[in-house]
């Protein structure tokens, strides 16, 4: 398969003019979260509600090339805390699986969901899971796409040495972007593109310095098994990962739809890790009809 080209990323698409039919540009919202400010995107539409979650690091513009193909929903999404638009909490304690169950608590009642689904990538597949396991009313469908099912112990490693490390600050704004990697690296992205998507990752701090926009803090979050969660989830659900994901290796995948064979799988050729920004019209064609409730074949796709 081709690389994606420039205009399939969601930071070239926004600074395009044009919508999808059913689509309009996103209303920017604000509002009070449990431990902080929140910040999300919500493009309006009649249809269902889809809170969309990204991971660890990220934020919401990890879903703008799949945006244009998810038409006939009403998506959301939402910067959870420490990430992105969104305020930093102010202690440690405030970083845990249950911390973050509480922002996707703040969005759906400010946004008056109470028939909704949710679509979370990486990290946010893992925060849509324990919501779905501890907080199902009205969670009518969950996507995770390609996520940590478990820590193996070289992961282990990197998740230790990045707890102990500080929030860096640089100088210069090209510093900062000179450093900019998806983790895992792996993309189809070419390098330039990789560092004009660090631009939605950055930020400049009070001091004048730069910095991201993801509060290092979050590292101390105690990765654990998926597994447990998953016997107490009863939400239908769609799981995806990337062919080349070192994250969800495929014997993961494969033993996430033996525990729960009512789910929908799918793999992504040739993505990595982040497939949604990888291979963002081949993901909403996944996901688009498993939100709107219907098969493949009847969406027409």
């Amino acid at each position: 398969m081709d690389r994606p080209t420039h205009r399939e990323v969601g930071f070239v698409f926004y600074r395009g003019p044009a919508m999808p039919p059913g689509l309009t540009a996103p209303k920017t919202r604000v509002f009070d979260g449990p431990a902080c400010r929140l910040f999300a995107r919500d493009w309006g539409g009649s249809g269902l509600p889809v809170l969309l979650l990204h991971g660890m690091g990220g934020n919401t513009h990890w879903w703008d090339g799949a945006i244009p193909a998810l038409s006939g929903l009403r998506l959301i999404a939402l910067d959870l805390r420490g990430h992105g638009e969104s305020g930093w909490a102010s202690g440690l304690e405030d970083y845990q699986f249950e911390s973050f169950l509480e922002d996707v608590e703040a969005a759906r009642r400010e946004f008056g969901l109470t028939e909704y689904a949710i679509a979370g990538h990486s990290f946010g597949a893992r925060v849509a899971l324990d919501f779905a396991a501890t907080r199902p009313k009205g969670l009518v469908r969950a996507a995770v796409l390609d996520f940590l099912c478990e820590v193996l112990p070289g992961q282990l490693d990197r998740f230790t040495r990045a707890r102990s490390q500080m929030q860096p600050y640089y100088d210069r704004e090209d510093a900062v972007l000179d450093r900019f990697r998806f983790q895992p690296p792996g993309t189809l992205l070419s390098p330039e593109e990789v560092r004009e998507f660090g631009r939605w990752c950055v930020k400049r701090a009070e001091d004048g310095r730069w910095t991201w926009r993801f509060d290092w803090r979050a590292f101390t979050l105690r990765f654990r098994s998926v597994w447990p969660a998953l016997e107490r989830v009863q939400t239908p659900l769609l799981v995806m990962r990337g062919e080349r994901s070192t994250t969800m290796p495929r014997e993961h995948f494969d033993r996430f739809l033996a525990a729960r064979p009512s789910a929908r799988g799918v793999e992504v050729p040739e993505a990595h890790h982040h497939l949604i920004v990888d291979r963002p019209k081949a993901c909403a064609d996944a996901l688009r009809p498993f939100l709107l409730g219907v098969s493949p074949s009847e969406s027409g796709l």
